[in-house]
Protein backbone atom coordinates (compact mmCIF):
# COMPACT_ATOMS: atom_id res chain seq x y z
CA UNK A 1 0.00 0.00 0.00
CA UNK A 2 0.99 3.39 -0.82
CA UNK A 3 -0.60 6.44 0.46
CA UNK A 4 -0.87 10.29 1.46
CA UNK A 5 -3.57 13.19 3.14
CA UNK A 6 -4.85 15.32 0.76
CA UNK A 7 -4.65 18.89 1.99
CA UNK A 8 -5.47 21.34 -0.84
CA UNK A 9 -5.54 21.30 -4.60
CA UNK A 10 -8.74 20.94 -6.49
CA UNK A 11 -10.04 17.56 -4.92
CA UNK A 12 -12.26 19.17 -1.79
CA UNK A 13 -14.54 15.73 -1.86
CA UNK A 14 -10.81 14.50 -0.64
CA UNK A 15 -9.39 17.42 1.42
CA UNK A 16 -8.47 16.05 5.21
CA UNK A 17 -8.73 12.48 3.45
CA UNK A 18 -5.67 9.54 3.78
CA UNK A 19 -5.86 8.38 0.15
CA UNK A 20 -3.89 5.07 -0.51
CA UNK A 21 -3.90 2.39 -3.36
CA UNK A 22 -3.20 -0.86 -3.73
CA UNK A 23 0.08 -1.56 -5.40
CA UNK A 24 -1.32 -5.21 -6.99
CA UNK A 25 -5.06 -4.28 -8.35
CA UNK A 26 -4.35 -0.38 -8.39
CA UNK A 27 -7.91 0.10 -6.66
CA UNK A 28 -7.70 3.28 -4.63
CA UNK A 29 -9.41 4.23 -0.98
CA UNK A 30 -9.92 7.28 0.87
CA UNK A 31 -10.89 7.29 4.53
CA UNK A 32 -10.76 10.46 6.77
CA UNK A 33 -7.42 11.11 8.17
CA UNK A 34 -9.40 11.76 11.99
CA UNK A 35 -10.78 8.24 11.43
CA UNK A 36 -13.85 9.24 11.88
CA UNK A 37 -15.37 7.09 9.11
CA UNK A 38 -14.24 3.54 7.38
CA UNK A 39 -12.14 3.85 4.35
CA UNK A 40 -14.06 3.95 0.82
CA UNK A 41 -13.16 2.84 -2.27
CA UNK A 42 -13.20 5.87 -4.19
CA UNK A 43 -15.70 5.59 -7.25
CA UNK A 44 -14.56 5.28 -10.21
CA UNK A 45 -11.05 4.31 -9.57
CA UNK A 46 -9.50 0.86 -10.20
CA UNK A 47 -6.64 2.36 -11.98
CA UNK A 48 -5.30 -1.43 -13.12
CA UNK A 49 -2.13 0.44 -12.47
CA UNK A 50 1.04 -0.19 -10.35
CA UNK A 51 0.99 2.54 -8.01
CA UNK A 52 4.24 2.91 -6.39
CA UNK A 53 3.74 6.39 -4.38
CA UNK A 54 1.46 9.34 -3.70
CA UNK A 55 2.84 12.57 -3.93
CA UNK A 56 1.33 16.68 -3.85
CA UNK A 57 2.83 19.60 -5.41
CA UNK A 58 3.18 22.96 -3.36
CA UNK A 59 -0.20 24.16 -4.55
CA UNK A 60 -1.91 20.53 -2.75
CA UNK A 61 -2.42 18.54 -6.49
CA UNK A 62 -1.70 15.06 -5.89
CA UNK A 63 0.02 12.76 -8.66
CA UNK A 64 0.05 8.75 -8.43
CA UNK A 65 3.23 7.74 -9.82
CA UNK A 66 3.20 4.46 -11.52
CA UNK A 67 5.67 1.71 -11.48
CA UNK A 68 7.56 1.94 -14.74
CA UNK A 69 4.98 4.45 -16.31
CA UNK A 70 3.76 8.01 -16.28
CA UNK A 71 3.12 10.20 -13.29
CA UNK A 72 -0.63 10.94 -13.19
CA UNK A 73 -2.24 13.98 -12.01
CA UNK A 74 -5.61 13.54 -9.96
CA UNK A 75 -8.00 15.78 -11.02
CA UNK A 76 -11.91 16.34 -9.77
CA UNK A 77 -14.43 14.83 -12.35
CA UNK A 78 -16.26 17.15 -14.44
Amino acid sequence: MTGGVVRGGDLAALRGHHVYADFCSGSIWAMPADRSASPREVAGQDSRRMISSIAADSDGNVYFLVFGGPILRVAAAS
